[in-house]
């Protein structure tokens, strides 16, 4: 059974409601929701003693929830439990959203060490939306949207738009394993990334895994830059076109040596009058 803490902040805000909910049986799943509207600053933090959520928005006028989940479920008596949290939203007027896990338990013995992490950031001085999740177990960490509603605004996991925006997604895993994507500019940026996965020391996925399909894609609108980076000990595969490594059946490979950082990548793509990506998955081991 795992402590459950919740940290909420609210400065200079006008939230809509303000919900945490904690179950009076400690057996059963632990529940927090906190929904907002309006001109809204306000900050998260959710410690379930087996990872570690914050989030963050800030903007003049905003609308979503968060919610996260302590099972309180121990599966197969290896001391951690089933975790999640999820975040949909959206703002105008200029802001800002971040959200990220932490996984902090592990059944090492089997799975590997804890540590991993995923982080999301949607910032624009305009209007700008995020849908995304977290969930932690014995295993490991997977993030999917599959099934489930994305940004209030066009059903992508992250949008953007105004004369200045940025969006970010990366996860990474305790032996320095890393994967992302960052993407920048003026105009618009709708964007998929469904699935992140990260376990053991150095695993990490983005845009797939989890069990579900590749679905990792961007369009833009206007000028800036998409950049995609990955830092691996064994090896990177990638369908990106660009990528410097051996072409193989399904894309690109680059090997490591099995030291962490071995094998490294990093595709820029910059561009004057909008574009897109098809697929921009990476797999990192």
């Amino acid at each position: 059974m795992k402590k459950f803490t919740v940290l909420i902040g609210i400065i200079l805000a006008i939230v809509a409601s303000l919900i945490i909910s904690v179950p009076a049986l400690a057996d059963g799943p632990t529940n927090v929701t906190v929904t907002w509207s309006g001109t809204t600053d306000v900050t998260g933090n959710v410690n379930t003693g087996d990872s570690v959520t914050g989030f963050s928005v800030s903007a003049n006028n905003a609308t979503g929830t968060f919610t996260a989940t302590d099972s309180n479920n121990n599966p197969y008596s290896y001391g951690v439990d089933n975790n999640s949290a999820a975040i949909t939203g959206n703002f105008s007027g200029g802001g800002e959203m971040v959200f990220q896990t932490t996984r902090t338990d592990s059944y090492a013995p089997m799975y590997g060490a804890s540590g991993q992490t995923v982080y999301n950031y949607v910032g624009s001085s305009d209007a700008g939306s995020m849908t995304t999740n977290s969930g932690t177990n014995y295993a490991g960490m997977v993030n999917c949207t599959y099934g489930q509603d994305k940004t209030l605004s066009s059903g992508y996991n992250y949008t953007a738009s105004g004369s200045s925006f940025v969006i970010q997604q990366y996860v990474t895993a305790p032996g320095g394993d890393y994967a992302g994507f960052l993407s920048a500019g003026n105009g618009s940026a709708v964007i998929d990334s469904m699935t992140t996965q990260a376990s053991g020391l150095n695993n990490t996925d983005l845009g797939w895994g989890g069990g579900c399909y590749t679905n990792a894609d961007a369009t833009f609108t206007g000028a800036g830059t998409f950049q995609v980076s990955a830092v691996g000990a064994n090896n990177i595969s990638t369908p990106i076109s660009g990528a410097s490594g051996t072409i193989s059946t399904g894309g690109w490979v680059l090997n490591g040596n099995g030291t962490s950082g071995s094998a490294t990548m990093s595709v820029i793509a910059n561009y004057l009058n909008g574009g897109s990506v098809g697929n921009f998955s990476v797999k990192v081991q």
